[in-house]
């Protein structure tokens, strides 16, 4: 089961591109819900902004029957809207990018004491071992940082 990934009202605010008023605005209006003060889950965040803009959309199609200005006005509102959920990045694709490159640095460093000691069997081990060492180190620090990354702890 995964971890609901909660924002800061200023987070909130800049992943929509809008100020903390209108934050404020839409969790009145209920767009968005809150698990406590300043605690925005980040699905309830995407799923409001998505859905007050399509209404937002929606209101502004009516008005703009027969009105050439307004139906432009309209467009631009579309093209925001899909611009905003096309900038929206899958909560799991940051992780798999972590791995990916784990795994390309680790097959890149086990060649190193093969290339640095292809005829030294004690210094090849020796090394061996450093970078096993300090591969190790790096996996658990990207198992931190995507346990951070999954709470929604965005440094």
């Amino acid at each position: 089961m995964q971890k609901v990934q909660h924002l800061t009202l200023s987070q909130a605010a800049r992943l929509l591109g809008v100020s903390t008023r209108q934050i404020g605005k839409l969790r009145e209006m209920g767009f968005i819900e809150t698990d406590g003060p300043g605690r925005y889950p980040l699905i309830s965040v995407i799923r409001g902004a998505i859905n007050y803009y399509e209404i937002k959309a929606d209101e502004a199609l009516e008005q703009a029957r027969g009105n050439a200005a307004t139906r432009a006005r309209t467009r631009e509102t579309e093209l925001r809207i899909k611009r905003k959920v096309d900038d929206l990045i899958a909560v799991h694709v940051p992780g798999e990018v972590m791995d990916e490159f784990g795994v390309m640095v680790a097959e890149e460093m086990r060649k190193i004491p093969s290339n640095v000691y292809p005829n030294d069997p004690e210094n090849h081990a020796k090394i061996t071992a450093m970078i096993e060492k300090s591969l190790a180190r790096m996996e658990k620090q990207t198992a931190a940082a995507k346990a951070r990354l999954a709470k929604g702890n965005i440094r």
